[in-house]
């Protein structure tokens, strides 16, 4: 078998493993369908028709003139992680290299999964709706999800309080 460490790679040297089973691109397609679909019935029922046709105008040009990525697959094996301004080179590691993952809410900027593949590195994936992301890292290592591995620490812990009275 081919080596897969956590690694940089050449988008060209990928292994040919087939389709992906998760492919999760930048543009969000679904919400920008609704847009035009809720432009439609907007005008067609005559309920404030001028705001229906703005929503279609704007959901079209951000449909036609954003430019689309790919951000993340991920194979039976490993995940593929891809950067916007690398065109060339891309990030593979295998499922069972990962240490732990958190998935942190941006609040103005995009969400982020932070992968922890080695003591040194960290894999970032930036996404603008993480639900898809996180469905996957479920799927494929959900006992590395860091808040689980913390909860569960927890539970395993006894619950120790010293009472200011004495012993209980």
């Amino acid at each position: 078998m081919e080596d897969l460490r956590a690694r940089r790679i050449r988008i060209a040297e990928l292994p040919q493993r087939g389709k992906p089973a998760v492919t999760i691109n930048i543009k969000p397609m679904v919400s920008i369908i609704v847009c035009i679909i809720l432009g439609i019935v907007m005008i067609a029922a005559d309920f404030l028709w001028y705001i229906g046709a703005v929503l279609i105008v704007i959901s079209l040009l951000v449909l036609w003139k954003t430019q689309d990525y790919r951000v993340f697959e991920a194979y039976p094996e490993f995940f593929v992680v891809y950067t916007r301004d690398d065109h060339e080179y891309c990030q593979m590691a295998r499922w069972d290299e990962v240490q732990e993952w958190v998935y942190k809410q941006g609040k103005s900027t995009m969400d982020s999964l932070l992968v922890k593949v080695s003591d040194t590195e960290v894999i970032a994936i930036n996404v603008y709706a993480g639900t898809k992301l996180v469905h996957c890292f479920n799927k494929f290592i959900p006992d590395k999800e860091a808040h689980k591995l913390q909860q569960a620490n927890t539970k395993s812990t006894p619950f120790k309080i010293k009472w200011p009275w004495g012993k209980k």
